[in-house]
């Protein structure tokens, strides 16, 4: 899902949750401790510390844009989303404990 920056903690819980793979794997979509003034990287750092332990992970595109791209992936398919990042010239970004990109 693409999500404008200034989206609240709401919406952003909303749109996660709707997702397919959230959906059908049954991934916990909480608040999570998270304060509206949090800045989205906060809001995905927990939310990936709490789905690391299941297996998945919340990456985001940099799409050169004030809007970020939400993708859940399962955490074993990193090497093959990074591989095809390189391959298409994509800056995935996965947030967890420290920000860092896959490139």
């Amino acid at each position: 899902c693409e999500l404008d920056w200034k989206e609240t903690i709401d919406e952003f819980a909303e749109s996660v949750s709707e997702l397919f793979v959230v959906r059908t794997e049954g991934l916990p979509v909480e608040q999570f401790g998270l304060f509206e003034d949090d800045d989205v990287e906060i809001w995905l750092e927990r939310v990936n510390k709490a789905w690391q332990p299941l297996g998945f992970v919340l990456l985001t595109i940099d799409i050169d844009s004030d809007c970020y791209v939400l993708i859940p992936a399962r955490c074993e398919f990193l090497p093959d989303i990074q591989e095809a990042g390189i391959y298409r010239k994509l800056r995935w970004k996965l947030v967890l404990r420290f920000p860092y990109r896959i490139d």
